[in-house]
């Protein structure tokens, strides 16, 4: 939270937080979630989500593929980004994913990609 409010320093000590629960507990299925949503909405950290975003789908949470979907679609990987974001869309019919989806393939959406 007081990252999203610029609060001095807050995003450093969030990733010191996090990265001492998974020093603790690196297969801690929420704790890799929370970190890679964390990350993802950060400027300079954005492009490390992926790997805990990655870790938490694969230890079961689901809702990862979402946030996955969008930060290979930003980061240039529209096949990896759009595969993350149609599986959601299956799960999820009447989530955001599916409407993002259809603007993305309709050329609607456009991403500022970096890589």
């Amino acid at each position: 939270m007081g990252h999203n409010l610029d609060f001095p320093k807050s995003p450093k000590k969030a990733v010191a937080a996090f990265e001492k629960l998974l020093n603790i507990e690196p297969d801690n299925p929420h704790g890799n979630y929370l970190y890679g949503m964390f990350l993802s909405s950060t400027a300079k950290y954005q492009n490390n989500s992926i790997k805990f975003l990655e870790k938490a789908l694969e230890l079961g949470i689901q809702d990862a593929k979402y946030t996955l979907g969008l930060m290979h679609l930003k980061n240039g990987n529209s096949k990896i980004g759009v595969s993350y974001l149609e599986d959601y869309s299956k799960q999820y019919p009447k989530s955001r994913a599916a409407m993002m989806l259809k603007a993305y393939k309709e050329g609607k959406l456009k991403f500022n990609v970096s890589n």
